[in-house]
């Protein structure tokens, strides 16, 4: 939902022509962005379960920092000035708006912080990998790569290197389908296991009766012969105590 959000802010940031439009919508455009960010780092956390919190709240901090920073500052934390929008075109002919301005030198604090986030995130991916669970840890590691990478494309597009297509959405839409392709798999596996735990179950509460039937028969059966027994015992005893006391 955030990231639909960012999506609909940079729909916005494209269109506009006017440069104090343009300096709202890539406002809101980078907070969002920053909060997706920090939504991934936990689901990161949370997929992987390894869970720092110390550490996951000093990443935070740095975004929250790069939000308040961007929102204070009059142009946003990317640019200190713009001095006019121009316009490119996309592969297939339509135009969306570029900024022309000079760079904000606390820019910075926003590299630390994607770096931070990605250096935690591989680092994670590698903490599952150790604990066994290598399919998984290989298939986020696999689509948290692609779309870091075209996240940092897209930083070179703001930055002026490459004047071409965003690519960022189509990472995120990568990162969707392999995760949720993953996510399904182990849905299937944790329905499977289900069943086989319930068949487990069932089948458990058939032995426990059945072998509690067996006591109940052997106990039942011992218990006639040993009252059979007393009570032979019983009757005899008052002849032979008359006969020999002793014996008796």
């Amino acid at each position: 939902m955030l990231y639909a959000s960012y999506i609909l802010a940079l729909i916005a940031k494209y269109k506009v022509t006017d440069v104090e439009d343009y300096i709202n919508a890539r406002k809101l455009a980078s907070s969002l962005g920053f909060l997706f960010t920090i939504a991934c780092v936990w689901f990161v956390a949370l997929y992987t379960r390894f869970k720092p919190v110390r550490l996951l709240l000093a990443l935070n901090n740095l975004y929250l920092i790069c939000i308040l920073i961007n929102e204070v500052s009059p142009t946003g934390i990317l640019y200190s000035n713009i001095r006019r929008l121009s316009s490119i075109s996309l592969p297939w002919g339509e135009p969306i708006t570029h900024p022309e301005g000079t760079l904000n030198p606390l820019f910075g604090l926003q590299f630390l912080a994607i770096i931070s986030n990605v250096v935690f995130a591989f680092y994670a991916c590698y903490r599952q990998y150790q604990r066994g669970e290598k399919q998984a840890a290989l298939i986020l590691a696999l689509s948290l790569a692609i779309f870091v990478g075209t996240v940092q494309y897209d930083r070179l597009m703001d930055l002026g290197v490459f004047k071409s297509l965003y690519l960022s959405e189509y990472g995120f839409l990568s990162f969707v389908v392999i995760m949720s392709l993953r996510l399904t798999k182990e849905l299937m596996q944790a329905v499977k296991l289900r069943e086989q735990l319930i068949e487990s179950e069932r089948l458990r509460k058939i032995a426990v009766e059945l072998e509690r039937n067996r006591l109940a028969r052997d106990l039942h059966d011992s218990v006639s012969q040993t009252l059979f027994t007393v009570a032979t015992i019983a009757e005899a005893l008052p002849r032979v105590w008359k006969r020999n006391p002793e014996t008796a």
